[in-house]
């Protein structure tokens, strides 16, 4: 087996130069390996003889932020910052003052540090789309916006009174009173509200207008609410006082037709009313309780109670059909009907819905 031999390792030193580096967040780069775009970056340049700091430039870009984009009228401090380069983009020196424009504020003490100009400004108390820049070294930044808003929680939420009493089977607006805050500002409109009408059943409504025009507005469509309610308005944190809702009780359009005819074949009268309109020029609803009680001339009496289907009821009562004339009660939620009435013909089918 050979054996391998040690060698030894000469290195040969010549004299060499050392070069000029640039340091930046990658390592130490030699100048003469960099491009000319990247030899103009500011920053700490290692030479043979020391080292320097390479300055930057006069600001040649100035970009501008602006937040929150939403500020609530005299809550609310922005926040405005501007980051400013030089022709090669190095951030600019330190120490220069930078010129703020926010809406109609003018703020000119801020100064740049590593580059960056920021500020803390409280915008004027009136609501509004209002527009900011800066500049710095004479150049100007692009234009940008920012938003203030009504302070939502300094608004006195009020109900617009209702006028008189609300007609069943119709659509009723529901407002509030003009929506401003204690500066004068108007609430934006598409901001969300509440409506809440307790009944005195316990029961309640719930409807959820939007603010336009600078007031919450809903429909009601006023059906089987009999005793109305009290309506309460909240808008975010802020809720309005109780405002009574009082509903005109229903009506009938016209007295209700009603007929009485004979059923031979069982010794049996049946009886039938309808349709049943309101006064808003609807048929009573599905399932509103009815009461018949007739009485024949001997005296002999019968009742039925049941409800309404497509406005009407009709039912059979054992009543001797000879009995007549017959006197009729007939209650509904509109009211109870009282009349004398004779046999009459049959109408087409006979029907029994609505019996119990």
């Amino acid at each position: 087996m050979k054996l391998l031999s040690p060698i030894a390792l000469v290195l040969l030193a010549n004299n060499a130069h050392a070069g000029d580096f640039v340091s930046d967040g990658f390592g130490l780069v030699p100048a003469t390996a960099i491009s000319e775009q990247r030899a103009a970056w500011a920053g700490l340049i290692v030479r043979p003889d020391g080292e320097i700091q390479q300055p930057p430039e006069d600001a040649e870009t100035v970009l501008i932020f602006v937040g929150p984009k939403s500020l609530v009228a005299g809550v609310d401090d922005g926040h405005a910052v501007t980051l400013n380069f030089d022709r090669h983009g190095n951030f600019v020196a330190d120490d220069l003052p930078v010129d703020f424009r926010l809406g109609p504020q003018r703020v000119t003490d801020p100064e740049t540090r590593y580059g960056i100009g920021d500020v803390l400004f409280r915008p004027d108390p009136s609501a509004g789309v209002f527009l900011t820049g800066a500049t710095i070294q004479e150049r100007q930044s692009a234009r940008a916006t920012y938003r203030v808003t009504a302070d939502l929680e300094s608004i006195k939420l009020q109900n617009q009174p209702v006028e008189g009493q609300l007609s069943f089977e119709t659509f009723a607006t529901l407002s509030t009173a003009p929506l401003t805050d204690k500066f004068g500002n108007v609430a934006n409109d598409g901001v969300s509200a509440k409506m809440t009408i307790t009944h005195g059943d316990g029961a309640f409504t719930v409807l959820t207008p939007v603010v336009s025009d600078g007031s919450a507005q809903s429909k009601l469509l006023t059906r089987d609410i009999p005793d109305g309610g009290a309506m309460t308005t909240t808008l975010g944190l802020v809720a309005s006082a109780a405002t009574d809702l009082p509903v005109q009780p229903l009506g009938d359009l016209v007295p209700a037709e009603l007929r009485l005819w004979a059923i031979p074949e069982i010794e049996a009268v049946a009886f039938r009313a309808g349709p049943i309109l309101t006064d808003a020029g609807h048929l009573l609803n599905d399932g509103a309780s009815v009461k018949v009680t007739v009485q024949g001339a001997s005296g002999a009496s019968a009742t039925a109670d049941g409800w309404l289907l497509d406005g009407t009821f009709q039912t059979f009562l054992t009543l001797d059909p000879k009995d007549g004339p017959f006197e009729v009660e007939f209650s509904t939620p509109l009211g109870t009907y009282h009349k004398r009435q004779s046999l009459r013909a049959a109408p087409g089918g006979m029907a029994l819905e609505g019996a119990e």
